[in-house]
């Protein structure tokens, strides 16, 4: 796969976790636009039911986060971990959620470095785990 077509399959994901920094929202259009994208790739691969199997895992327990966390993780961080399974794959769910737990690990751990007690905006982990997960595990 070519690195534009790599690009613009990732690029809603770092949009929404763009919004998520600078409003804390993430609205829906750019994970519908991701999860298109994700679905036409994997179609033209062959490996669709592959992609929808991987938005349907990381969706369901992105509902978990949302219901264990108690409003610390939002049903938008749901659904772009949804667009992240898909945009990755059933296969590589593993390897999305740990770059996304150690994604999420840098970002904490900058946070409290700067003493900053504010919610932290977790689409940036979600965004950064599902670029390395589909960039190193390709």
């Amino acid at each position: 796969m070519t690195f534009a077509l790599v690009a613009l399959m990732l690029a809603p994901g770092w949009a929404a976790a763009w919004m998520d920094v600078h409003t804390r929202r993430i609205p829906n259009w750019p994970i519908a636009l991701g999860l298109a994208l994700a679905y036409l790739v994997a179609a033209h691969e062959g490996e669709l039911a592959e992609a929808v199997m991987g938005s349907v895992v990381c969706g369901l327990l992105g509902l978990a986060l949302v219901v264990a966390a108690q409003g610390e993780f939002g049903r938008g961080d749901a659904k772009l971990m949804a667009y992240g399974g898909a945009a990755t794959g059933a296969t590589a769910v593993p390897l999305f959620l740990l770059w996304m737990a150690l994604c999420g690990g840098v970002i904490v751990l900058v946070a409290v470095s700067r003493r900053r007690r504010a919610a932290i905006p977790y689409a940036l982990a979600i965004a950064g785990g599902c670029s390395l997960a589909y960039v190193l595990g390709s």
